[in-house]
């Protein structure tokens, strides 16, 4: 829970289940017991960090909070999505932000291991790429913090030191 100034923030991030091996608890029912908490129903803005690795997940969860939080937002996948929008009792949504990482990469890694990975089947080291361009991904949220929704959504993505691009 943050304070900006006269309003309360409400951040919470939640991981998804379709394709993850650790069986983390149910988001849905997870934000269900999350949404009954004062400080949580105090707050002026909700905001979910959503990761996961299934589009059909992240957009179920979203259109299930529908109007219950002010927006949502997925990650994980590193690529961003073309879907931002507001949904109809004023959620905020989009299905990927997009990575903070090196744009000459697979999901922020040196190409060399996940291809090695893909053309041989046998599971390869990863290294971070270290050098040249940068992608960045972001969201612009407007919200209306007495109604409690998103009024604009604006996904940002920019290719910092683009020169060798």
């Amino acid at each position: 829970m943050y304070t900006n100034g006269a309003w309360k923030i409400a951040v919470i991030n939640l991981q998804g289940q379709v394709f993850f091996r650790n069986d983390p608890a149910n988001p849905f029912l997870y934000m269900d017991e999350w949404l009954k908490r004062s400080d949580v129903m105090s707050a002026n803005i909700i905001l979910v960090d959503f990761q996961a690795e299934a589009t059909s997940e992240k957009r179920g969860l979203a259109w299930y909070l529908d109007g219950r939080v002010t927006a949502l937002w997925g990650t994980h996948t590193h690529v961003p999505t073309a879907d931002a929008q507001i949904l109809p009792k004023g959620t905020g949504y989009i299905s990927d932000v997009g990575m903070n990482a090196s744009y000459h990469s697979i999901i922020g890694t040196d190409p060399a291991g996940p291809l090695r990975s893909f053309t041989s089947q046998i599971k390869a080291p990863k290294t971070f790429a270290a050098e040249g361009p940068l992608e960045i991904g972001a969201l612009l949220l407007e919200v209306d913090p007495l109604k409690h929704v998103t009024t604009r959504i604006v996904h940002i993505r920019k290719i910092l030191n683009a020169t060798d691009t």
